[in-house]
């Protein structure tokens, strides 16, 4: 069985094809961080370390609507990918590392999780003003927004 990773659009006129890879970045984060979830549960594995996991899915969540909504601007593309993956990162160091989990590093921890969370305001705000006209994503960034609620 063969899976494409490129889908092609047939009422574009020039049939570009669209790349199928940032909703399977989307969809693996949410089953991994599910299956790890699932997995703690079943097996009553509960550590401090678990938001490591969902950590990972809001960082996968980002890739597929800010790849798409950003296809014609790949600056801003690239910008808000790579932050939010950097930002994803140090969140998971910061989880991870022994000497950061201690009381005196709470308030860090949370403001680096608050910021990874709230890094999608930015990019949704300029897709609102670039995309005011276009009602298919503004219906898009609607169905982001009550996900991210």
């Amino acid at each position: 069985m063969r899976v494409s990773l490129v889908v092609t659009d047939m009422d574009d006129a020039s049939n570009k094809a669209i790349p199928r890879w940032p909703w399977f970045v989307c969809l693996a984060g949410a089953m991994g961080c599910l299956i790890c979830s699932s997995l703690s549960h079943v097996f009553a594995f509960h550590s401090k370390r678990w938001n490591v996991f969902f950590s990972l899915m809001i960082v996968c969540s980002f890739f597929a609507p800010i790849y798409y909504a950003f296809s014609c601007n790949p600056c801003s593309r690239f910008l808000y990918l790579t932050s939010i993956s950097l930002l994803g990162i140090l969140v998971i160091i910061t989880l991870l590392a022994p000497a950061l989990s201690t009381s005196r590093f709470r308030f860090f921890r949370a403001s680096l999780f608050l910021a990874m969370d709230f890094s999608g305001v930015i990019p949704a705000t300029q897709a609102v003003v670039l995309f005011w006209g276009h009602q298919q994503r503004l219906l898009a960034l609607k169905y982001e927004l009550v996900m991210g609620v």
